[in-house]
């Protein structure tokens, strides 16, 4: 039997999902081997008629959430991870993805090819606009862009060298859209649902470092993602723009990562405490911002000099 695969997905009234499931479904190599964990969040009376499990033949564990119940990407993602069961791949995905043909072959070969124990496959992908020439579509790496409520925020470039590569790229930095790794990683690393949506891919990256896993960029195209310039007005649903308590959900984000980087007591929330979404002891918190040329002082994270942005 292959082995299988636990594809976990975050959706917020996304009229996309299905088909993204469809997508992976009808591309992968043996679709037999999937397994999907959704966190379907839809305004009851409203968003129904955008999610009809029955209608695919595939194996999906759903857990349906009101949206005035909702808290954020993050924990949305804690939520679709707590229905793995021990698989042996995750794929944590954005529920408007599309995948490549026999994608599920092609990233656990990928995978192998990354010269590391704890190898994590992830970039931001091409966009649907593309998937008709991604053969001239360059491949995007990631490079620390802008610090914003607290955090950092992650940014694509692309190589001016175009060279096809055959082999993964080494980063330190993971897109929280698209990553692929042993599913050993949703063991040693819990989504921490207190975080909002600016410190998501930080926050992830600075676990896996600290975990002693690996980022690479795929040497070739996997998947597709629907940006959000290429959304619709009317598709365009976000959390924050539904729920006005987003803005206090992202100030305890920001206390709670100052807490995750200075490992102090978090009062900002009871139910999920910090200690349960620790980070490891492989490597550093000072390495990693060494790394990506910050530094952080007085409760904010900041570049080292003023024009610097690390490429990873």
């Amino acid at each position: 039997m292959n082995a299988s695969i636990f594809v976990q997905i975050a959706a917020y009234r996304d009229p996309e999902l299905l088909a993204t499931i469809r997508s992976a479904v009808d591309n992968a190599s043996d679709p037999q081997r999937l397994v999907f964990g959704v966190c379907w969040q839809y305004i009851p009376g409203l968003d129904e008629y955008l999610l009809f499990p029955s209608e695919l033949d595939a194996d999906i564990r759903l857990v349906a959430v009101p949206v005035e119940q909702a808290q954020g990407v993050c924990w949305a993602r804690h939520v679709a991870q707590n229905l793995y069961r021990d698989e042996d791949y995750v794929l944590s995905i954005d529920s408007h993805t599309r995948f490549v043909a026999d994608w599920d072959r092609h990233m656990i070969e990928e995978l192998t090819r990354c010269p590391s124990d704890k190898p994590v496959l992830t970039t931001y992908p091409a966009p649907f606009r593309a998937q008709t020439s991604l053969a001239d579509t360059p491949i995007a790496r990631l490079k620390v862009g802008p610090v914003m409520d607290g955090s950092v925020r992650f940014e694509p470039f692309f190589d001016a060298d175009t060279t096809q590569r055959t082999s993964p790229i080494a980063s330190h930095l993971c897109a929280c859209g698209f990553y692929f790794a042993q599913g050993q990683l949703n063991h040693d690393l819990p989504i921490d649902p207190v975080m909002y949506f600016n410190q998501e891919e930080f926050t992830h990256s600075l676990k896996l470092w600290t975990l002693g896993y690996d980022c690479f960029i795929p040497s070739q195209h996997l998947v597709l993602h629907q940006y959000g310039k290429e959304k619709p007005v009317f598709e365009q649903h976000v959390h924050w723009n539904d729920d006005a308590k987003w803005v206090a959900l992202n100030t305890r984000a920001q206390i709670r990562l100052r807490a995750l980087i200075e490992n102090t007591f978090d009062p900002a929330h009871d139910s999920f405490p910090v200690e349960h979404f620790p980070l490891g002891k492989a490597r550093t918190t000072s390495q990693y911002l060494s790394l990506l040329a910050l530094e952080y002082r007085d409760g904010e994270l900041l570049p080292l000099a003023k024009d610097t942005q690390a490429t990873r």
